[in-house]
């Protein structure tokens, strides 16, 4: 953690959330987190994301990962708590 990171504004909360582009590019960024825990998003009809997750192919050697080694979780906590903040919390 940087402790000497900032706290995200309200103003600059708002502003973010409102951005698409700044949207698409945390998903993008999600997606690529996904893929490196062994996951994926579920897209459903009409391109509705639901926060559903599923298995990507590479799945048992990451998920092995995560069930003998706790030092991701901590970091698996900030990003959901992320996803909140951007308001994705489904």
């Amino acid at each position: 953690m940087n402790w000497q990171a900032q706290i995200l504004q309200r103003h600059e909360k708002a502003s973010m959330c409102a951005d698409p582009l700044i949207r698409e590019r945390f998903l993008v960024s999600y997606d690529l987190m996904l893929d490196f825990y062994g996951m994926r998003r579920l897209v459903v009809d009409r391109g509705a994301d639901t926060g559903a997750l599923a298995r990507s192919s590479n799945w048992q050697a990451r998920y092995h990962n995560l069930n003998t080694s706790g030092h991701n979780y901590l970091r698996i906590t900030r990003i959901l708590k992320c996803l909140g903040e951007m308001g994705f919390e489904h």
